[in-house]
């Protein structure tokens, strides 16, 4: 097991000694050469091999071991870039998830009916990898926004993919976080992928409401629960404005009203009748009506409202 694996890279630098002779590699790092290499000639067990560098004769050791190879810092082409290594890390493992769906794609055959990538109208671009096709190759967007490079839900590299984006988005939910990989990745089955990484998260669950103990209702009102003709007991609330015609057909003018609601608290019947506005006269016509109507109620519940508690 290795310590701080996930940190190596980050201490490495630019310079790299290789050996014809051998598969010896010395690589420069923030801690000076770390070596590394399968050692031509076994070493006994109870032997001790020990190599002390400085930066005075570095060269001078090194010739010891094996001669120094030439290398170009200025040249780019050297190194692997870092768009070259996701790109090959995606081929890798898009063109290892289905291979017929892989062949059919190349032969532009059309996919068997129960494919999932039947509606995305893949394609492999000049790198090999497989996007989505789709109708947006007129669009300015970018091309990875475009044609998303399609990952299987079934592979670590989704899931970590998925994990980078979700704490560099502050720790996004499902919604923003789906849309935020679309912009350049499509993963097949990505939302439960995603759901079961946001459950994992750590922080995420340390906020979470926890709905373990729910919280208990209080006791119906006695009205509520008492077998009594409609109306009898009544709750009262106005809804408007709104815009009421008095007549019927051309030229008519529109007044502003209000909605009189009448609720049974037995039923839950509602009765509606027209307020010409707030006030206490309006709402006891109002009242008047509706009594007319139904019959006079014994209890009447409402809220504060001026209308209300003038008509007491």
């Amino acid at each position: 097991m290795i310590l701080g694996s996930d940190y190596f890279f980050a201490i490495l630098l630019l310079g790299q000694i290789t050996c014809s002779l051998s598969t010896l590699i010395a690589q420069n790092s923030i801690f000076g050469f770390l070596i590394s290499g399968k050692l031509t000639d076994p070493l006994n067990s109870n032997s001790m091999l020990n190599l002390q560098i400085n930066g005075t004769d570095i060269d001078n050791q090194l010739q010891q071991f094996w001669p120094e190879a030439e290398f170009n810092f200025d040249e780019a082409s050297d190194g692997i870039k870092a768009e070259e290594k996701s790109d090959s890390i995606f081929n890798l493992f898009t063109h290892t998830s289905n291979d017929e769906e892989i062949q059919s794609i190349k032969k532009q055959i059309s996919l068997p009916p129960k494919s999932p990538l039947r509606s995305l109208h893949p394609f492999i671009d000049e790198h090999g990898l497989v996007r989505v096709g789709g109708r947006l190759q007129n669009s300015q967007l970018r091309f990875n926004s475009k044609h998303p490079i399609i990952l299987p839900s079934q592979h670590t590299v989704s899931e970590l993919l998925i994990k980078e984006q979700h704490i560099a988005h502050l720790h996004a939910g499902p919604t923003l976080l789906a849309h935020v990989l679309r912009q350049s990745h499509w993963i097949v089955g990505s939302r439960k992928l995603i759901n079961k990484c946001i459950r994992k998260c750590l922080k995420c669950n340390k906020f979470k409401i926890s709905t373990t103990t729910p919280q208990l209702m209080g006791n119906l009102p006695k009205h509520r629960v008492t077998l009594e003709r409609p109306f009898f007991s009544c709750g009262i609330d106005y809804a408007g404005p709104v815009l009421i015609k008095c007549n019927k057909g051309r030229g008519t003018k529109s007044t502003k009203g209000y909605i009189a609601l009448f609720v049974c608290l037995a039923t839950k019947a509602v009765h509606i009748e027209a307020a010409g506005d707030l006030t206490t006269n309006s709402f006891i016509a109002a009242l008047r009506r509706f009594s007319a109507r139904r019959g006079a109620p014994l209890h009447i519940y409402s809220d504060n409202g001026t209308n209300f508690v003038g008509a007491r």
